[in-house]
């Protein structure tokens, strides 16, 4: 059985343990209901003063990423990169910050933040996150630091990020209740001189995962 719970973009389903309990597992993705940010959120995901809106689904050009989908922001760029199998991810979209195109400058060292709330109805058992970036994305859940990937000084590094997901164990970070993703984004300078628009210098971060609790019990939203 599969359910939409906690908001768009996150599924939640049922399945027997070995000892007759029930499991829960809760998928996640990004998307556009995950909220742009410009400083670290915390757990403030409805704080106006520090939020700038929704995040957007963008695209190098049509074809890449292969899952581009419709309606995602355009960069018109010549890079042909972002084909990191999303397959684990199912329907997780690349994101970047709300009112970027491809004539937005600066877009060297552009630095957000992204965040998104799940509901665990229960005790969290375990959970992992998979993510690819560009070019580099710090993940924390609940406050705390679980894995980075790409970089902003390292070429090869970011250029690896672009093409791989990356999966982190999680399951220290959550608890009972709101869990707070947040996934700390920033641009690298490549070839991009002072002043460089998002044609020629693009940025995006895509993730998602799982996170299994069990059995089900009453937990404030």
């Amino acid at each position: 059985m599969a359910l939409s719970a906690c908001g768009p973009g996150v599924d939640v389903s049922e399945s027997a343990s070995p000892v007759g309990a029930r499991e829960h597992n809760i998928t996640f993705a990004t998307g556009t209901d995950w909220r742009t940010f410009t400083i670290d959120p915390g757990e403030r995901l409805d704080d106006e003063d520090v939020a700038l809106g929704p995040a957007e689904s963008v695209c190098l050009q049509p074809g890449y990423p292969p899952t581009c989908p419709a309606g995602a922001v355009m960069y018109d760029s010549f890079w042909q990169s972002w084909t990191a199998d999303l397959a684990p991810i199912l329907g997780a979209q690349w994101i970047w910050a709300t009112g970027v195109g491809p004539s937005t400058a600066p877009a060297g060292m552009a630095h957000f933040y992204f965040s998104r709330s799940v509901l665990v109805a229960g005790r969290p058992n375990s959970g992992w996150l998979a993510i690819a970036s560009d070019d580099y994305t710090v993940v924390h859940v609940n406050g705390q630091e679980v894995g980075s990937v790409g970089s902003v000084t390292d070429q090869d590094a970011a250029a690896w990020a672009n093409f791989h997901l990356t999966t982190f164990d999680i399951s220290a970070a959550l608890r009972p209740g709101q869990n707070v993703i947040t996934l700390d984004s920033m641009n690298g300078p490549y070839f991009c001189p002072p002043g460089c628009t998002y044609h020629d210098n693009p940025a995006g971060v895509v993730a998602g995962g799982t996170i299994t609790y069990g059995p089900a019990a009453f937990v404030t939203p």
